[in-house]
């Protein structure tokens, strides 16, 4: 290997490396309803998920307006699609368990279905199932999400390591050629 070379790989790799340690993410929290026991004049919620976006984990009893979510959809068995309303991330309600409050509104109705889950769930990376009531059961997945310039600075680094590598490959092909 060169010196040249040596010094791409060297700066290349501590760009990738650095793009790690200082990578920007958002947290998704994804919840999805899978049933629900019956709520007022709409009847049984058939459907309801909800996506959020945030810079970090949620704090406890925390309240996303419905036009910070990236999506979200209700129908209920007798009223059918109804229109999502804030979205609550509590703690207060069940000791021990974190709570999403599903925020629906239609029909001249507007509540929360609540579906709790364990006490790590908001501030935790993973799938969570519902607790303690049967008759409302749901799934919670958290997850991280690099921003679009990590994801660049890491194809950049790999693009450059490739490259590196071609160069070694190609130098010692002509030096031993002559």
């Amino acid at each position: 290997m060169t010196r040249k070379s040596a010094i791409v790989t060297v700066l290349v790799a501590g760009a990738m490396m650095s793009s790690f340690g200082s990578a920007n993410a958002e947290v998704r929290y994804v919840f999805t309803a899978f049933t629900s026991g019956n709520f007022a004049s709409l009847g049984t919620l058939t459907e309801g998920n909800f996506t959020f976006l945030s810079p970090d984990f949620v704090v406890p009893n925390f309240t996303v307006p419905v036009a910070d979510l990236t999506s979200c959809s209700a129908a209920f068995s007798s009223s059918g699609p109804v229109a999502c309303s804030d979205q609550e991330f509590r703690t207060d309600l069940q000791p021990g368990f974190e709570t999403i409050g599903f925020g629906v509104s239609g029909g001249g109705v507007t509540g929360h279905l609540n579906y709790d889950f364990g006490d790590t769930a908001f501030s935790s990376v993973g799938t969570f199932q519902s607790e303690l009531q049967a008759d409302q059961t749901g799934q919670l997945v958290v997850s991280i999400v690099p921003e679009p310039s990590t994801w660049a600075m890491m194809l950049l680094g790999f693009a450059g390591l490739g490259f590196a590598g071609y160069r070694v490959r190609r130098t010692a092909q002509i030096v031993a050629t002559s």
